[in-house]
């Protein structure tokens, strides 16, 4: 585990986790990510940004940080592709030869496989949410 979140740095990263998101205030926030580690809680933040509709927890972002914080008793070996958080960027590659970020999908490493199921629980959140806010014609009660 690297350096931990310092009170300054605690501010700023729950300062931009309300603004990307309505919810919580960055006040409550801010105690809680404190412990975290600093580099991983800020690599952490920004998937989560990229992927969600919606904020998610304190619980759940604490418990995403300490996911993809290497332990130092994991005998696992260094992915390079992921860097060993189990998070892989999605890139598109375009037609100039530019790549393009598209999203972030659990590695194929053995970190990977342990990010599943939270990767299933976003795409199913997600999904739910937008079934709410644009209801299909059919779900209307309209017929086609």
């Amino acid at each position: 585990m690297g350096a931990v979140v310092t009170q300054d740095e605690a501010a700023g990263l729950a300062t931009q986790i309300a603004q990307t998101w309505r919810g919580l205030p960055a006040a409550a926030w801010e105690d809680d990510i404190v412990d975290l580690d600093a580099g991983t809680a800020g690599t952490v933040f920004v998937r989560l940004r990229r992927t969600l509709v919606r904020a998610p927890t304190i619980a759940q972002f604490r418990a995403e940080v300490q996911a993809a914080t290497p332990r130092r008793d994991d005998d696992r070996p260094h992915c390079e592709r992921c860097g060993s958080t189990g998070w892989a960027d999605v890139v598109d590659l375009r037609a100039d030869g530019t790549e393009h970020h598209v999203g972030c999908a659990p590695c194929r490493c053995p970190r990977g496989r342990d990010r599943e199921a939270v990767h299933r629980a976003i795409v199913d959140h997600n999904a739910a949410e937008l079934g709410r806010l644009f209801p299909s014609r059919t779900e209307r009660g309209s017929v086609a």
